[in-house]
């Protein structure tokens, strides 16, 4: 019953409706029928869209549907309410986001719904987010600096439709650039130069903007300081006051400054290059003398100097300057030349004995900061010194002094017999500030204790000249005493040869011959001391040779006695040792060296040998220090005769001294002997150190067109080698990378070798 009288309301509402409804679409009236939750109309079909007039109801306080069953239409009716920004309103940010608030909830947003009114920057409409009434929209990429304001423009593209577009939201501002430095100053309160400061001074920093600030930090001399702010945020200005423990030179300054839209700019002096020097050290005075010594009757200098880098001005006067005196020494007068930052004081009719020297008061010069100069300290003295550079006495070990000493007499002669290589010297000073060197036969000289031994002084065959030379205590005044020592009776150097003998082995025939050289030969030979091996013997020749009975090493000394007379003969002793235990792995029956024209032959031959590897061929120029020639391969094991030769093609010019070695399968190495021969070959080829001894650079200079060019060490091995033209006749060597040592430099082509002694510094 209820529902059917609902039925009868809503259908009597809906006649009363279409009773007054004006003509529509050429005077055809539509006609509404009510239904549970709308009104159906007749002809529907002919209207697209219908209002209906509910007296005293809001019309957009609901939606009302016209339908024919196909067709539905909404009536616009939601509102935007607001659009605002959720950062911050002046920013740097490249997105930024907005809040949109519908009067009710919608649905369907989307960028499309949306414009951009800019000035100055571009940017992009991002995704929507959110339900119901509020949204929030990203605005994204976005670059440059002005404004930006997000309108709603889509009134048909939400659900329920918007009733009318939206262009009043808020503007956000953006600036993206850092603030930019427009002015600025830099200064200290110093009393004679703003552009320098020294302790307690204040530096004074200011810096413009062309915008405001919202904070800035400022830094002198390395310290935070606090800056204050004028010009609406757009100035600032900072103070320091200097203390000692600043650092002197330029006073650095840093600023970092924020914008509004926290935007940061950095920079320091070093991007402006300001000047402003700290300087907390007054000058310094140095006093020089311009001698060490003066002599009595002549003028004592000193050179005063201020040093400061920041020198100004000084007002020395010479009463400013204190002479600084001991024992008997004076002066006459002090006379100040000079100005600015150098002075010379001079001090004349300087007499007695003693030293001087000079201070400075302070206050008497100023840098330009302001620093006064403090008083010097006392300076370096000179010596008012004897010029007596006799000697009072002096004794020789060398016999014959001649003539008898006397301090105004410089030379004298003495003599030492031939054996004796060394003498010694006691020179004493006639004065106590003298000093004493000697040197002989020009090498450097050595400093002597007066009164003392000089020690042993090494003395050549014939004289001798040695060198006393006598410095006054002045520096000045010298005097030389020579003393010339003749070596008398000039025996000659005998040299024994080989410096080694080969070991021997009980029941093999052993043989080797003893040489000497330095004398007049023929020589003879004979032991001195010790024993022979058990089986061997020594002729008066020099030929060793027997098989060893026994084994052990036996040492002996032989001795080779020249064939001159008076006052001869001479002679000269080896010492030897053999071992004869020793199994050799060869049997060595023969092994000679002997000349084939210019060449040196080396030939030797074995009855048997055992487990034999090889021979090595070795050369000497002295027979102590050998360089490997060559080598020749050995039989191994075999009781056959073998015989072997070598050629040295390149001899020294003089003695060449060679040693046979063999070496076993395991290594181990056998000493046959040494053979020596000497050769005088008659070079063609000329050739010429220069400078011989050298220290960096030698010149050689050569006649014929060698090829090659090596320095060696006096063992033989090879330091350095060049090539040479064959057109060339001279060649320029670097030896400073030498270190200072005697030298070979062997020239070649592929017809002859010249050895030459090359001495380096």
């Amino acid at each position: 019953m209820k529902k059917l009288l609902l039925t009868c309301m809503i259908w009597l509402t809906a006649i009363a409706l279409w009773a007054k409804m004006p003509e529509a679409n050429g005077g055809v009236y539509v006609k509404a029928t009510a239904t549970g939750d709308g009104i159906g109309w007749g002809n529907a079909a002919a209207h697209s869209q219908a209002a209906i007039d509910f007296k005293g109801v809001s019309p957009d306080s609901f939606t009302h549907k016209i339908s024919d069953g196909s067709l539905t239409s909404n009536i616009a009716t939601v509102t935007v309410m607001a659009i605002n920004r959720v950062e911050a309103q002046i920013t740097n940010a490249t997105t930024v986001n907005y809040t949109v608030t519908f009067s009710e909830p919608v649905s369907g947003v989307d960028a499309s719904d949306f414009t951009l009114t800019t000035s100055g920057v571009t940017g992009s409409i991002g995704t929507p987010t959110g339900s119901g009434a509020t949204w929030t929209v990203p605005i994204n990429s976005i670059v440059g600096n002005g404004t930006l304001r997000l309108d709603f423009t889509g009134t048909t593209g939400v659900t329920p439709n918007v009733s009318a577009a939206y262009t009043t939201g808020e503007v956000y501002t953006f600036d993206h650039l850092a603030p930019t430095l427009v002015s600025g100053s830099y200064f200290s309160n110093n009393g004679y130069s703003s552009q320098y400061a020294k302790v307690g001074n204040m530096i004074t920093l200011s810096v413009g903007f062309n915008e405001a600030l919202q904070a800035i930090t400022i830094a002198i001399a390395g310290h935070p300081v606090t800056a204050v702010a004028s010009n609406g945020n757009k100035n600032w200005t900072a103070t320091y006051s200097l203390v000692t423990g600043d650092t002197e030179g330029n006073i650095p300054w840093t600023y970092s400054a924020t914008d509004l839209a926290g935007n940061v700019r950095q920079q320091s002096n070093t991007d402006f290059g300001t000047v402003l020097i700290f300087d907390k050290t007054p000058p310094v005075i140095n006093i020089t003398p311009t001698a060490v010594t003066a002599a009595p009757g002549a003028d004592a200098s000193f050179t005063i100097a201020y040093v400061d880098p920041n020198f100004s001005y000084s007002s020395l006067s010479s009463g400013d300057i204190t002479v600084n005196t001991t024992g008997t020494a004076a002066y006459t007068s002090l006379i100040l030349s000079g100005s600015g930052s150098t002075y010379t004081a001079k001090l004349t009719g300087v007499s007695g004995w003693g030293t001087l020297g000079i201070s400075v008061a302070a206050s008497t010069a100023q840098d330009i900061p302001g620093n006064i100069a403090g008083a010097s300290s006392p300076s370096a003295t000179i010596l008012i010194a004897s010029n007596n550079a006799d000697l009072s006495a002096l004794g020789t070990t060398a016999a014959g002094l001649s003539p008898t000493f006397d301090p105004a007499t410089a030379v004298y002669t003495a003599s030492v017999p031939y054996a004796t290589t060394s003498t010694t010297i006691t020179p004493t000073k006639a004065h106590a500030g003298a000093t004493i060197k000697v040197r002989v036969n020009g090498n450097a000289y050595t400093t002597l204790t007066s009164g003392s031994s000089s020690g042993a002084l090494a003395l050549d065959v014939g004289a001798n000249v040695i060198e006393i030379l006598v410095t006054a205590e002045n520096e000045i005044t010298t005097k030389t005493y020579t003393l010339t020592v003749t070596r008398v009776n000039e025996a000659p150097t005998i040299e024994i040869f080989p410096a080694v003998l080969l070991d021997g082995a009980v029941g093999s025939f052993y043989s080797q011959t003893i040489t000497a050289s330095g004398g007049t030969s023929p020589y003879t030979y004979k032991v001195t001391a010790g024993l022979l091996p058990d089986g061997l013997t020594l002729s008066n020749t020099g030929t060793l040779s027997g098989t060893p009975t026994a084994g052990g090493i036996s040492t002996f000394t032989v001795t080779a006695t020249d064939a001159s007379t008076s006052p001869g003969p001479y002679s000269a002793s080896r010492n030897y040792s053999i071992n004869t235990e020793q199994v050799l792995p060869i049997t060595l029956i023969n092994y000679s060296v002997k000349k084939d024209a210019n060449y040196a032959k080396i030939v030797w031959s074995t009855a048997s040998e055992n487990n034999n590897q090889r021979f090595e061929i070795l050369k000497s120029t002295d027979g102590i220090t050998f360089l490997t020639i060559g080598s020749i391969k050995g039989n191994g094991t075999t009781s056959i005769s073998n015989n072997y030769s070598f050629y040295d093609r390149n001899p020294f010019h003089g003695a060449s001294y060679y040693k046979l070695m063999q070496i076993d399968n395991n290594g181990k190495v056998n000493d046959l002997g040494t053979r020596s021969l000497n050769f005088d070959l008659k070079e063609k080829a000329q050739v010429l150190i220069s400078p011989n001894p050298a220290q960096d650079f030698i010149k050689v200079k050569f006649n014929d067109p060698f090829t090659r060019i090596e320095i060696l060490d006096m063992n033989g091995k090879i330091l350095k080698t060049l090539s040479v033209s064959s057109e060339d006749d001279e060649a320029i060597i670097d030896i400073s990378y030498l270190k200072p040592n005697n030298y070979l430099l062997r020239l070649s082509n592929s017809s002859m070798t010249v050895v030459k002694k090359m001495i380096k510094l």
